[in-house]
């Protein structure tokens, strides 16, 4: 038998709905720490996305691992 529950899937972050998950992972990972100062939303969209001029020049890729599909 086969437990799913244990399992970690790496996904690549491809589209705009996956980028606002990137980004908005941190947020959710630390809620009540009084030293987590989140980023600016559109900074870190801005930053990384395609548009970005500063991006041309190199080659990267974003990844998330979800568990229980979080």
């Amino acid at each position: 038998m086969e437990c799913d529950l244990l399992m970690i899937k790496i996904e690549k972050v491809i589209n705009k709905n996956d980028l606002k998950a990137f980004i908005a992972f941190p947020s959710s990972l630390y809620p009540d720490d009084p030293n987590w100062i989140p980023p600016l939303f559109i900074e870190r969209n801005e930053h990384l996305s395609a548009k970005n001029p500063g991006t041309d020049h190199i080659i990267w890729q974003a990844w998330v691992a979800k568990k229980r599909g979080r």
